[in-house]
């Protein structure tokens, strides 16, 4: 695997097998004989009005998914959305979760923090993915920001 910055791109994918864009940068005109891309979400062709008029994000990404051999999505919505909005089709995607399903412990004594559900958002959210601060309005429990 090589690890390379935005403008080492050209130069690493030309001895490359395989390249793997994990996020989207403006790219490389030449093709290794496999490459692949992640997409992580549609957000910003969902909701273009929550983001700079001079973003480049959409555009970046939509040349990643046109030069992929296969895009790898990391839910079975993400893959919809880019199949809508961006026409792929779905022989060129595939679905691997970010996460491994929680299973339940059902044996033995539990700990129980609180009386209702308790969520926990870490980091800075700065309206990103059309969040904002409505703790008075959270209809599951507890919210709980911890946030710079």
């Amino acid at each position: 695997m090589v690890q390379c910055e935005p403008g080492e791109m050209e130069t690493a994918s030309r001895s490359a097998g395989v390249v793997h864009e994990t996020y989207y940068l403006e790219g490389s005109s030449r093709r290794p004989k496999s490459k692949r891309v992640t997409v992580y979400d549609m957000i910003h062709e969902k909701f273009p009005q929550f983001f700079p008029e001079n973003d480049k994000t959409s555009r970046f990404k939509k040349a990643a998914v046109q030069r992929a051999n296969h895009i790898i999505c990391i839910s079975e919505n993400t893959r919809a959305d880019l199949i809508e909005l961006l026409g792929v089709t779905r022989d060129r995607t595939s679905v691997v979760h970010l996460a491994h399903t929680v299973h339940r412990r059902t044996e033995g004594p539990t700990n129980r923090v609180a009386d209702r559900p308790i969520t926990c958002l870490c980091g800075a959210r700065d309206g990103y993915k059309n969040f904002a601060d409505s703790s008075g309005l959270w209809p599951f429990g507890f919210l709980r920001i911890v946030s710079r």
